[in-house]
């Protein structure tokens, strides 16, 4: 408002000073009272002292004996009002400037996977079809906190003083430091937290926030919507124990084999199988008989290129398959 009266004003904070004395009707009669008071060089002082009297009256009706002393105290609470006016706004200013919050994301296309060293070092891995939203200055954050949509592996930079939080759809992880992986992708039927190392939090938003605590080598899979052709069913999750997938002369698990490069599998729907390869290869499935669907396959590909996979999944079960520019048909 003193700026305004000042002449110093610029367009954005006239529009600011318009929305709020939209909000308080009442403020405005009282801003022109103020206005008519602040024009000391525009007119001499017995103006000035006429002008006063004229709208201070408006506001408040004295008894006569007390007029002769309102000239000064008018301008007194003038000057206060204005600093006061002055300071609320500056005040107001430096908050907006603290809640500007600079955030960066990172996405990852089908068929592509990158690796983020975050500000805290934190270490994410993230897969195809994915998106990491993180704060710029989380160093500077009492909680470190993450968005993730899709799967990211974590490896987690040891703060005890500053919990880290990842966010995603159907789970809240909370940790201080360790390594996992996290899925969540909403299409998919399920989203899944693995531990590997370290300690987790899960809480769980839609379930009236309950909380799960994992222990190394142990998986929470929270289920999103109910399979094609099965009746609805209410959000359930259960806890169960990695088991590794004998690849090689190394043990692979299906949940984070992707972090080596390797698409791995185990008792898999075809269908959701072919989600995965979707992502990995940036194709699109299509089953012409949805049987198919329902095959159940365990592997793991490495290196091979579609083609290759879809001959060595024919090997476990009898389908046939046609290529498209774009989209593999299975049949």
């Amino acid at each position: 408002m003193s700026r305004k009266m000042a002449g110093e004003a610029s367009a954005e904070e006239l529009e600011e000073l318009e929305q709020l004395l939209r909000q308080r009707p009442d403020a405005l009669f009282t801003m022109e009272v103020i206005s008519s008071i602040w024009q000391p060089q525009q007119q001499g002082s017995s103006d000035a002292d006429a002008a006063f009297h004229q709208r201070w009256g408006l506001l408040q009706e004295e008894p006569p004996r007390q007029r002769r002393l309102w000239p000064r105290l008018a301008a007194a609470a003038a000057v206060l009002l204005l600093a006061g006016s002055f300071a609320w706004w500056q005040w107001g200013r430096e908050l907006r400037k603290e809640a500007v919050v600079q955030k960066s994301e990172i996405s990852t296309c089908n068929g592509s996977r990158s690796r983020i060293k975050l500000p805290d070092g934190t270490l994410v891995l993230l897969n195809s079809g994915s998106s990491l939203v993180y704060d710029d200055e989380m160093n500077k954050q009492k909680v470190r906190q993450v968005e993730v949509i899709g799967e990211a592996y974590f490896d987690v930079a040891k703060d005890p003083e500053r919990p880290f939080v990842i966010r995603t759809e159907k789970l809240h992880i909370h940790v201080l430091g360790t390594t996992f992986n996290v899925r969540a992708y909403p299409e998919d039927r399920y989203a899944e937290a693995t531990l590997i190392r370290g300690s987790i939090e899960v809480i769980l938003p839609e379930q009236s926030n309950r909380k799960i605590l994992l222990q190394p080598k142990q998986k929470l899979t929270v289920f999103n919507k109910a399979r094609e052709g099965k009746p609805a069913t209410p959000e359930l999750f259960t806890v169960a124990a990695l088991e590794p997938i004998p690849v090689a002369d190394t043990m692979v698990f299906a949940e984070t084999g992707w972090g080596e490069n390797r698409l791995t599998f185990r008792n898999e729907r075809f269908e959701e199988l072919a989600q995965k390869m979707e992502r990995w290869y940036n194709v699109k499935f299509e089953f012409e008989k949805p049987a198919l669907k329902e095959f159940r396959l365990t592997g793991a590909l490495a290196g091979e290129s579609m083609e290759q996979a879809l001959k060595a999944m024919q090997l476990i079960h009898s389908f046939h398959y046609r290529l498209t520019r774009n989209s593999v048909i299975i049949y």
